[in-house]
């Protein structure tokens, strides 16, 4: 029988980040007896930020971290996804979220991020968690018994272990992985959230709508408690001069982009008064998961393409995974790797699924794209249990009920 995790281990740990997979960690180690300090760069919590999905497995995570009636106040039941064409917004398939109910619990949401981050934020403190905003780390020394954090105003912070939770373009993973090839470009996003009662065919509430066309595709759903709609527009960019293609474009080129799609889309976008632009990367899991006293997760570990909705949901398996591990193990080190071993094969599966959804989505040849709406709709019909089989692996599975029998949390 393991003795518990403070007899043993250090006290004190530092993560890296207060996005949600940061502050998830933060919980998750509190709830364990860590002292815990978070470190985040932006000198406010949660941002401005848009939508995000929370899917059953991130969910059971977030119930067990005490978060279960926060996220039923400020997100919105999600009921179905759809998958529609682009040209008139023809229906292809249909994914009842019903059937992931589990004891009568809604288990699927979708939330604003920063009324997400504001929630975690909120659990983290009452459990004595400490902030620190504002502070940008330069550098990553190591430290006499631990590690040290440099801020660029000259100060340190000293830690026993440091949790990287800071993201793409993580310095925790540049630290771990030296001159590690970056991620080349592949798509550009925009990102708005217009206010719903400006869009004159109402989307129905809880309904999560994918539209697909050529090298391109447009998520919309309601933000019921913001009164807003969530919309999340990708263009797949030709590999070929992908770099300066991807800087010809700027947020005022959405329309543009999207001039061919019919159905509802052209007043969704026509009711955006603003939108931000970014690119993807591949999505390239870290080669380097951890050192004796550093650990990688979230987007910093795995930056998973945005297709099937998964980077904070497996951000919060990442903070459960973990807690979970170093709190039953003999040394931190111990604790990393079998972090890594409980959570390599699902994550870089799920990094593959994610590369293949968006060339789904993104068909261009015309004769293959009906070919494959075709065998969509057709196979949601006549076989549901074989179009969901994917989906079905990552909502099902629960991190929380793995661990069950061999540690337990303490709050």
């Amino acid at each position: 029988m393991c003795k518990s995790a403070a007899d043993r281990l250090p006290t004190k740990a530092t993560v890296l980040g207060a996005g949600p997979a940061g502050l998830a960690a933060a919980i998750a180690l509190a709830r364990r007896g860590f002292g815990v300090t978070v470190i985040e760069q932006s000198r406010e919590l949660g941002g401005s930020g848009a939508g995000l999905q929370i899917t059953p497995n991130g969910m059971n995570v977030l119930r067990a971290l005490g978060l279960g009636d926060a996220v039923a106040k400020i997100g919105t039941p999600a009921s179905k996804v759809e998958i529609r064409d682009f040209r008139k917004g023809r229906l292809l398939f249909e994914l009842d979220l019903e059937s992931y109910r589990r004891g009568g619990q809604c288990c699927y949401y979708v939330v604003h991020r920063a009324d997400l981050v504001r929630e975690l934020a909120d659990v983290a403190c009452e459990l004595g968690v400490r902030t620190r905003v504002g502070k940008m780390v330069s550098e990553i020394l190591p430290g006499v018994h631990g590690i040290k954090c440099k801020f660029e105003d000259g100060t340190i912070h000293a830690t026993p272990f440091l949790v990287g939770a800071d993201g793409i373009g993580s310095i925790v993973r540049v630290k771990l992985n030296g001159n590690e090839a970056q991620p080349a470009t592949s798509h550009l996003v925009w990102r708005s959230t217009p206010a719903s009662e400006n869009i004159g065919q109402p989307l129905p509430l809880g309904t999560i709508r994918v539209t697909v066309g050529p090298g391109r595709h447009v998520v919309n759903y309601h933000l019921g408690r913001r009164s807003q709609l969530n919309l999340v527009a990708v263009m797949r960019l030709s590999p070929a001069g992908a770099e300066s293609h991807a800087n010809s474009w700027s947020e005022d080129d959405l329309p543009k982009a999207f001039a061919d799609f019919g159905g509802m889309i052209p007043e969704i976008i026509g009711s955006c008064k603003t939108a931000s632009v970014y690119r993807l990367g591949e999505g390239r899991v870290a080669r380097n998961w951890w050192d004796d006293r550093i650990v990688l997760v979230g987007d910093a570990l795995h930056p998973l393409l945005p297709f099937i909705a998964q980077g904070a949901n497996f951000g919060f398996e990442d903070a459960w995974v973990l807690a979970r591990e170093v709190g039953r193990c003999e040394s931190l080190a111990e604790g990393f790797a079998a972090f890594q071993k409980a959570r390599e094969y699902r994550v870089r599966e799920a990094a593959r699924n994610a590369v293949r959804q968006g060339r789904n989505y993104h068909l261009s040849n015309p004769l293959v794209r009906v070919s494959a709406h075709l065998s969509l709709e057709w196979g949601g019909k006549l076989f549901p249990g074989l179009v969901t089989r994917n989906m079905n692996r990552l909502f099902k599975t629960d991190v929380v009920s793995e661990g069950q029998g061999a540690s337990k949390t303490t709050g």
